[in-house]
């Protein structure tokens, strides 16, 4: 079924649209559209989509909170700011096929992004002021153009063992702790015309 979730306001709720669901790979639920809204003071996450399949997330504000997609999701995340979120900025957790896109990551409690075997094409993203790593892969492949991650409290970004990492024309600020620009452990990893400023143990 298609729903489409457009100008909308959530204050104080524990999360904001969502599948909420057992998940059954048989009959994903598809067409989940979530556009312009803006979101405060959340105990979890703006937008959970649990086994959607052609999602567009795009133009919201989540404050206090985050966006999540777990389990065979396919679609876009574009133009959405998180801050402060409880746990994880933006999450991909099983996911594939995702365009994540000029969104801006600000002050989440745990990573930033995470991916978790998922496979992400990403673009002009901005993450900053994690309390943990600021993008964190572990499977999958995330393959991104011109994103800028800076002052994460751990590595700004992180690629795990049976990970593609690309960065091209990614700028990587500086750590605030002694952590690398860039850490990779058991990934393949290329890196082209990325600028990397390491206030920590290393660059790369």
């Amino acid at each position: 079924a298609d729903v489409m979730v457009w100008r909308c306001v959530f204050t104080n709720t524990f999360s904001g649209v969502g599948t909420h669901h057992v998940y059954e790979k048989a009959s994903p639920v598809s067409g989940l559209t979530v556009s312009d809204c803006k979101f405060y003071d959340l105990d979890s996450y703006g937008v959970y989509a649990y086994g959607m399949r052609d999602f567009s997330i795009t133009g919201n504000v989540i404050s206090g909170g985050g966006i999540a997609f777990v389990r065979d999701g396919t679609g876009k995340v574009e133009r959405n700011v998180s801050l402060r979120a409880p746990k994880f900025g933006v999450m991909f957790d099983g996911n594939s096929r995702v365009m994540f896109n000029d969104n801006r990551i600000e002050t989440a409690t745990d990573y930033g992004v995470r991916v978790e075997d998922s496979f992400i094409t990403a673009s002009s993203n901005v993450v900053v002021n994690g309390k943990a790593h600021g993008v964190n892969i572990d499977g999958g492949a995330y393959r991104s153009f011109g994103d800028r991650v800076s002052r994460s409290l751990g590595h700004n970004v992180r690629a795990g063992a049976n990970t593609v990492l690309r960065l091209e024309g990614a700028n990587i600020g500086a750590c605030v702790q002694d952590c690398h620009g860039v850490y990779v452990s058991g990934a393949h990893a290329s890196l082209i015309g990325t600028a990397i400023v390491a206030a920590g143990s290393a660059g790369i």
